[in-house]
């Protein structure tokens, strides 16, 4: 089941928030602001249901942010190197909103679009059409995708896309988890992901080379804690790129976390090759509504399942080229479940 309700106004495009409730009271909220997950509030050991990622309770607070929370990212995820790339014998030039690189396509990405909409019974479908060179990218593409939420807790994502001519897209959900809303960090949370290879990043996070990480894989089921250094006078923890074993579509134990105190754990399967593991580090300028109170940083643990990064620049990397009338399409699945005693 579906509800509707008016939001706000944002660049003078109406804000509706939809919030879709399976048959156990579980539910998701999202606004059509740059498709956006709100909430996930799912039931935990003792029954009673949790928000599961970071959120504001109100438009005001996505307006003032610019961490991405639960944001549609697009039309291209995580950095491009020099904020520019070579394609169809022409080199593009991107904003550089990181130092000198873009990230999650800069000012001008799906982020901040206000998306048409379509409700259906599970879900809600947005839609966003993006004009050739905005942000900088060539071709007109057609975007959409759906939010599904099942009678099993299971959040589906679809994405699809449509260009007029070549060009290089990569979406991704932005959502910052944290399976125990009532604990500031997420420190001990327990984190798997099934990899055996990652990218090595330059301190810029520009993928440098891929290296083997068997035998040394520190998201083998520890606290989240453990991968945190203090190093030049602040706390680092992860922001890497994982190579995903593949296992099939209907394999749900790529990725998994897990809350011991809240009993909740969320397993994710996707169709992309890899996920982007951040722990927040920056996390710490995103203001919640009128309250005036900020997330800090490892308050929320983002999962980003995508293409590789920065591969338009990439000789060794798989090349995800959107032809001409060529239909692309992606998911994301997140399945929430109690863990067993």
């Amino acid at each position: 089941m579906v509800f509707k309700q008016y939001w706000g106004d944002y660049k003078s495009r109406e804000v509706y928030l939809f919030r879709i409730t399976n048959a156990s009271g579980a539910y998701v909220e999202l606004i059509n602001l740059g498709a956006t997950i709100v909430s996930i509030y799912v039931p935990n050991k003792y029954g009673r249901l949790m928000n599961t990622v970071l959120g504001f309770p109100t438009l005001d607070g996505y307006i003032k942010d610019n961490c991405y929370l639960g944001r549609t990212i697009g039309r291209f995820a995580n950095r491009i190197s020099q904020g520019r790339f070579f394609l169809d014998d022409w080199m593009w030039n991107l904003e550089t909103n990181d130092g000198k690189h873009n990230n999650h396509s800069g000012s001008d990405g799906f982020h901040d679009k206000v998306m048409d909409f379509r409700e259906e019974e599970d879900g809600v479908v947005f839609f966003y059409t993006s004009p050739h060179l905005e942000g900088g990218f060539p071709g007109t593409v057609d975007f959409q995708v759906k939010y599904s939420w099942s009678h099993k807790n299971e959040l589906l994502i679809e994405y699809g896309a449509v260009s007029d001519r070549s060009t290089y897209v990569n979406f991704t959900n932005h959502s910052y988890f944290n399976l125990e809303f009532g604990s500031p960090k997420i420190l001990a949370h327990r984190l798997v992901v099934e990899s055996e290879l990652m990218i090595e990043n330059t301190s810029e996070h520009i993928p440098s080379r891929i290296i083997s990480i068997n035998g040394r894989n520190e998201l083998n089921g520890k606290k989240v804690g453990h991968s945190v250094l203090y190093k030049e006078m602040r706390h680092i923890g992860l922001n890497n790129y994982y190579i995903l074993k593949r296992k099939g579509n209907d394999k749900p134990s790529l990725i998994r976390l897990e809350a011991p105190r809240s009993g909740i754990e969320l397993n994710i399967c996707t169709s992309y090759p890899g996920v982007q593991v951040y722990t927040g580090d920056y996390l710490k300028t995103a203001v919640r509504g009128n309250e005036g109170m900020k997330y800090g940083p490892f308050e929320g643990l983002c999962l980003e399942c995508h293409n590789y990064p920065d591969f338009p620049n990439q000789p060794n990397f798989p090349k995800a080229v959107l032809f001409p009338n060529m239909q692309m399409k992606e998911f994301i699945k997140y399945k929430f479940g109690v863990l067993e005693e």
